[in-house]
């Protein structure tokens, strides 16, 4: 079983004491075989800092996600080429435990808030085009898996739209509908047309849609209603929505879905000596963490 965290730490938040302490505890309590960062002042997060033992660090090509692995469980990291593409906004990694491998896309999307022109949409846009290109291209030879901050919900047209991510919250959708696709598909980036086959595309699985909401509660404290918390008094006039945002998933293509393990799939709001979601007022320890949660998931 490989088990991960991805953890948006917000550079412009948080206590980067706090934020290495919090990182240790979760390495060494769950025995994590990778953790993914995003969005971190890398001088400040690695500046006097041992990881602790049987971890290493990869470093990533734009200094927008960071991977801790563990050394000691027989895991490799390597970064895949796409076709000479480099893609702006996200890593992709070949990650192996032993005899199982999974090809991960690592996203950490713009934010829509620091977007002000039609150029930079479609950048984010052919980030999130290629991924759909290469889970097309090889949804039965390899198990892939985008995990990251997409800075829009689960309910996005760029990821519900099938000639984008194509995804669905429901995994027996996944696993048997095949899409019966026979127009022509466009796409603004690139500017062409391409053709999908009905006996080629599968719809790709996104369980992230299950974290939605405060309902479920543990030992007296209500789960947090979404990834991100979003608390600027100019809020309404800013992103025009409310404070909770779930922008940081995981979809799975068609290979990579019976492997994901629903147990362990969790939006992690507290663990021993940390706390990042005070259930009692609704808020994230932001000043002393990040406005985003840790994301824990296995595959197996």
């Amino acid at each position: 079983m490989l088990k991960a965290v991805f953890w948006n730490i917000s550079k412009e938040s948080g206590n980067y004491s706090n934020i290495r302490s919090a990182i240790e505890t979760m390495l060494k309590q769950w025995k994590l075989d990778v953790m993914f960062l995003a969005d971190f002042n890398i001088n400040q997060l690695l500046n006097s800092w041992e990881l602790p033992q049987g971890y290493s660090l990869f470093h990533p090509h734009h200094n927008r996600i960071l991977t801790i692995f563990s050394s000691q469980q027989r895991i490799t990291v390597n970064r895949l080429t796409l076709n000479e593409t480099v893609l702006e906004f996200t890593d992709q990694l070949l990650v192996k435990k032993e005899d199982q491998e999974w090809v991960f896309f690592l996203v950490h999307l713009k934010s829509k808030a620091g977007i002000n022109n039609y150029t930079q949409a479609k950048r984010i846009d052919k980030d999130l085009f290629h991924i759909h290109t290469y889970i097309k291209d090889h949804q039965k030879k390899s198990a892939i898996v985008a995990i990251g901050d997409f800075n829009i919900h689960p309910y996005d047209d760029k990821l519900l739209d099938v000639s984008m991510m194509r995804t669905t919250p429901n995994r027996l959708t996944a696993l048997q509908t095949k899409l019966e696709l026979k127009q022509t598909l466009y796409h603004v980036v690139p500017m062409e047309q391409y053709v999908v086959a009905s006996s080629e595309l599968y719809w790709n699985y996104n369980p992230t849609w299950a974290l939605f909401g405060d309902f479920f509660q543990q030992k007296n404290n209500f789960a947090p209603p979404a990834s991100h918390y979003f608390d600027h008094e100019n809020i309404y006039n800013n992103l025009n929505h409310q404070p909770w945002q779930m922008f940081d998933q995981i979809i799975l293509s068609y290979l990579a879905i019976n492997s994901f393990q629903r147990k362990e799939f969790k939006l992690i709001d507290r663990m021993k000596n940390h706390i990042f979601y005070d259930s009692k007022t609704g808020k994230m320890n932001v000043e002393q963490y990040s406005d985003h949660l840790p994301l824990r998931f296995a595959l197996e």
